[in-house]
């Protein structure tokens, strides 16, 4: 549906996550291949988990990436916001999953797709 292809710095130096719309005979894993970000999403301190302390930025896009599928692109704020309440990986996508998506079924999927990263 969705896939997240990073940070753009507007002409007033804004940022904004930018995606793009994968057709439905396309794998999101086609198109990540091709066009894979890093860097995006960066942990902040404040009352979380200090920048590689427990959690990579990779796996926090790979996160955004697999909310998107769910609720589009407002996804890696979502986890940006999240990061200062996880302890790790796997809380992070426990809080995402409790916090964000609605039904016991997304909330399943969501949670399956970070063992199938992993």
């Amino acid at each position: 549906m969705f896939n997240y292809l990073g940070i753009h710095a507007d002409k007033h130096v804004r940022q904004h996550a930018v995606y793009e719309i994968v057709p439905e005979g396309k794998a999101n894993s086609e198109v990540a291949t091709a066009k894979t970000p890093t860097n995006q999403i960066s942990p902040t301190p404040a009352g979380g988990l200090a920048p590689g302390a427990l959690l990579e930025e990779t796996p926090l896009v790979q996160a955004a990436n697999q909310l998107a599928n769910y609720i589009g692109p407002l996804a890696p704020i979502l986890v940006k916001k999240a990061v200062k309440a996880a302890r790790s990986l796997d809380h992070l996508y426990h809080v995402l999953a409790d916090d964000v998506l609605s039904t016991e079924e997304q909330k399943r999927q969501f949670l399956d797709s970070r063992q199938t990263i992993y």
